[in-house]
C-alpha cells in the first residue's frame, strides 16, 4: 500500500495478487452480480450502454462516468470529485494482479474514511474473488482512517 501527496491530490496504491483468472476478476468489477459479492452499492445496469456505474447508500445516489473500459485489463470510473482505476494483469491462468489507484482532491469529504473504505473493500474482492469472505466492521475503517492520516501528517 503506499500513500502521498502531490500538489493538491492525495494518492492510494494498493497491489492484490488474486488467486483466480482475470476474466473472473473483470466479472466482479463490471457486473452487477459480480460487484454485490464485494461492494453491494455500486450497480452496473447502466454500464453497457451508457458508460455508467451507480452508487446506492443510506437513500445517497450517484451516477459515476465510467472514463476507462478496456476489458479485461483497465477499468476507471470518476469516484465523486475523484477517479477510482483498477488495472488488471494476468500473471498465470489462475492468477490476477489487480493494481488499484484513487487520486483524490485534498478536500475531498471524509478524505481518509474513504481510502480506509477502498483498503477494506479491495480486502472483500480478493475473497469474494477466491471463494471466501471477508467481514469488516465501521469501526475498523474508522481505525484505519485515523492511522492513514496520521502516517500523512508524519510525512
Amino acid at each position: 500500500m503506499k500513500l502521498y501527496q502531490r500538489e493538491a491530490k492525495i494518492y492510494f496504491q494498493q497491489e492484490l495478487a488474486i488467486d483466480t483468472s482475470i476474466s473472473e476478476v473483470w466479472q466482479l468489477l463490471t457486473t452487477t452480480a459480480g460487484l454485490e459479492k464485494w461492494f453491494p452499492e455500486l450497480k452496473a445496469e447502466q454500464l453497457a450502454e451508457k458508460k455508467i456505474l451507480t452508487f446506492e447508500a443510506d437513500g445517497f445516489k450517484a451516477d459515476m462516468e465510467v472514463l476507462a473500459y478496456e476489458e479485461p485489463v483497465h477499468f476507471k470510473i470518476m469516484w465523486d470529485s475523484g477517479e477510482v482505476s483498477f488495472r488488471l494483469k494476468e500473471l498465470l491462468p489462475q492468477e490476477t494482479r489487480l493494481e488499484f489507484l484513487e487520486v483524490l482532491p485534498m478536500d475531498f469529504p471524509n478524505l481518509y474514511q474513504d481510502i480506509a473504505g477502498w483498503h477494506y473493500v479491495l480486502k472483500r474482492l480478493k475473497a469474494a474473488a477466491e471463494g471466501k469472505e471477508e467481514i469488516f466492521t465501521p469501526e475498523c475503517i474508522k481505525q484505519k482512517a485515523q492511522e492513514l492520516e496520521r502516517m500523512m501528517r508524519e510525512k
